[in-house]
């Protein structure tokens, strides 16, 4: 079954710092400067983590697919 991709982009210092400290994430999945692609099963956790955090969507990061 196919799965579906999510890229998370950082926009902030902030959002950078958290995700390195975070996620780990491997060299293929990266997309762009500061993106990142991520499998759907594990976009919600990951976004919800950040916002706990206090990074705001769309200042600190976006998430599109």
């Amino acid at each position: 079954m196919p799965s579906t991709v999510y890229v998370f982009t950082l926009n902030s210092i902030k959002a950078r710092d958290w995700w390195g400290e975070n996620v780990v994430t491997e060299p293929y999945q990266r997309f762009g400067t500061w993106g990142f692609a991520v499998e759907h099963r594990y976009v919600g956790a990951i976004a919800e983590a950040m916002l706990a955090e206090g990074l705001l969507v769309g200042d600190d990061f976006t998430v599109s697919c």
